[in-house]
């Protein structure tokens, strides 16, 4: 009877990752036969991403973006089955955009596990998994050929593991979230530092086998990140040199400033203000770490010099599923109280 159980949850949970997956594809299907995103001047990223799908660790070059990894050899993978297969359809697109759309799938489906963790109800998982398809971000960014989505699912993985107390998955959410992109390395590192002083304040003790995670988890992911850095440079480069090494001269003006405060306001004009309503729902550290984190975010953004649209994605990969679960929660009129973990 058990066994059973778990076989129609498993199945599930497969029928709503692949609707989800297709939904995906389908809103990027644009990038697939109607333009090319990597001859795009305003998600340049792409480009080089595009350029490791074809030619593997050659596509690896001083530009710092160059070494997310993670995504462009899964889709090399992907490109190497589809290549010659797909009619019209451009091949190294298609594969950025299949992999981009499992790790929006997945996304999805963390965000029903938390939903039922928190709440017991997976429908508003399921709602603000539809929200979170529904932003600017979402077929504009994460599914036109760059690498937000595999960031945004590996700091969820981190909540994940968070509220389930699995801090053994840390190492591997680490490794995986550094090979994904280098900011992961300080966001991450934010959130699950500010949760455990959260903790150690409720709890008025210091817990220290959690504080061994944490501390492993920061060396585990700057060791990838440095190793990356090294490997493209040909010169050991450490966190330091390559923070400075992003930095770009712009001039701020005052309509420079403008335009990226529009640019910004895409994926949160709508979100941040309807997310608001029930937001004290959702779990005081999760919340916490959030708003630090944005914080740093924005002062990271400023100091390198990225532009409001760059500056809104970065912090649309950790606050975009908190949002939506919040809309949810609010779409569907539940009074819920979140659940003592």
């Amino acid at each position: 009877m058990g066994f059973k159980i778990i076989e129609n949850r498993v199945r599930y949970y497969l029928v709503i990752w692949t609707v989800f997956f297709l939904i995906a594809i389908g809103f990027g299907y644009q990038s697939v036969t109607r333009y090319d995103p990597a001859q795009s001047s305003f998600i340049d990223d792409t480009k080089i991403y595009s350029e490791i799908v074809l030619s593997g660790t050659k596509g690896i070059t001083l530009d710092h973006r160059s070494t997310r990894v993670l995504v462009p050899f899964l889709a090399r993978s992907v490109y190497s089955v589809v290549e010659g297969n797909i009619g019209l359809w451009n091949p190294v697109q298609f594969s950025l955009l299949f992999v981009a759309s499992f790790f929006c799938a997945s996304i999805v489906l963390m965000m029903i596990s938390i939903c039922k963790l928190l709440f017991e109800d997976e429908r508003i998982g399921i709602v603000a998994g539809l929200i979170f398809y529904a932003n600017f971000s979402i077929p504009n960014l994460y599914l036109s050929g760059l690498v937000d989505s595999a960031e945004a699912f590996f700091l969820l993985c981190i909540i994940y593991a968070l509220l389930h107390q699995k801090l053994t998955l840390l190492p591997i959410i680490a490794i995986l979230g550094a090979l994904s992109k280098e900011t992961f390395l300080p966001v991450g590192s934010l959130i699950i530092g500010i949760w455990w002083l959260y903790e150690s304040f409720i709890d008025r003790k210091i817990n220290y086998k959690n504080l061994f995670h944490i501390i492993f988890f920061v060396l585990i992911s700057s060791v990838v990140v440095i190793a990356l850095k090294s490997y493209a440079l040909d010169k050991l480069t450490l966190l330091v040199e390559f923070s400075e090494g992003m930095r770009t001269s712009l001039s701020f003006s005052f309509d420079r400033i403008l335009v990226a405060l529009r640019r910004f306001s895409y994926a949160y004009i709508w979100l941040l203000p309807l997310s608001l309503f029930r937001i004290n729902l959702l779990p005081r550290p999760w919340l916490i770490s959030a708003v630090l984190a944005s914080i740093m975010i924005f002062l990271m953004g400023w100091w390198i010099g990225a532009s409001g649209a760059a500056i809104s994605r970065y912090m649309f990969n950790m606050l975009g599923p908190l949002l939506s679960i919040s809309i949810a929660i609010l779409i569907l009129d539940t009074k819920l109280k979140t659940k003592e973990l």
